[in-house]
């Protein structure tokens, strides 16, 4: 692996007249909420950063219940390029759905949308029973094929917009509401580890970062990081852009803050 190019000369604390340095969020309802109680690691980062002394400008292109559907088309709508990105899917493309091919896309809303997700939503609630899966497909709601294929195409347009830029794919910390997602989140979290590897980018270990905690500190439901976890995962990040942490492309970053 390729040691991880030196960003000194974004990330220089010590002048003080630089420019913000750019820090762009892609994800889910892990990176942003409207939620007072919950914690987002965009919000994490940058609380990170500025303790440094970081002047950081912060634009989150993130939003509930989305997948990396979303995520990919919101980031061909906002052009301007990144220092530093953090981008995390899986809690949604995870998710076992009837008819995964009936799907209404969360971005870009429209009113018309919502009232067909809403119809959607009703009539896949009701076709989760034994008879139903056996009379309708079945599946993830992103396949594992195109997870990988938009996740790599994030990776890429944040490249090619900045080749110097320090993209981090964080992990989904598995959940403790319901447990049996697990396996489908480690699925998702190792495909995403080998999009970090094949694109020379930052994997970020989230489950081993957060492991001090006690699994009820973890979250603030169950499935919604709490702000000490995602002030963990941010200081991590920050650590392996400033100094301490693993600094090799595609590495699982291990080591617990």
């Amino acid at each position: 692996m390729n040691p991880l190019k030196s960003a000194i000369k974004l990330f220089d604390v010590t002048q003080t007249d630089s420019p913000p340095v750019r820090v762009v969020a892609v994800g889910d309802c892990n990176t942003i909420t409207a939620n007072p109680h919950q914690g987002t690691v965009a919000d994490g980062l940058s609380q990170a950063l500025r303790k440094l002394g970081v002047n950081v400008q912060l634009v989150n292109l993130s939003g509930g219940m989305r997948t990396t559907r979303e995520g990919l088309a919101h980031l061909k709508d906002y052009p301007e390029p990144a220092d530093i990105a953090v981008v995390n899917f899986g809690l949604v493309d995870s998710w076992s759905t009837s008819i995964p091919r009936l799907y209404v896309h969360y971005y870009p809303d429209t009113v018309v949308r919502k009232r067909i997700r809403k119809l959607v939503k009703f009539v896949k609630r009701r076709l989760r029973s034994g008879i139903g899966r056996r009379l309708v497909p079945f599946g993830r709601v992103v396949s594992v094929p195109e997870y990988v294929a938009n996740v790599s195409a994030i990776v890429q347009l944040l490249k090619a917009r900045n080749s110097e830029v320090q993209v981090f794919l964080w992990g989904t910390v598995p959940v403790t509401d319901r447990p049996f997602r697990n396996p489908d989140i480690i699925e998702y979290n190792a495909a995403l580890q080998q999009v970090a590897t094949d694109q020379g980018v930052h994997y970020v270990d989230s489950a081993t970062v957060v492991a001090g905690l006690n699994p009820e500190d973890r979250f603030i439901d169950g499935t919604h990081l709490s702000p000490a976890a995602v002030a963990l995962i941010g200081e991590y990040v920050t650590r392996a852009c400033y100094g301490d942490a693993d600094r090799s492309v595609g590495a699982q970053m291990r080591r617990a803050v």
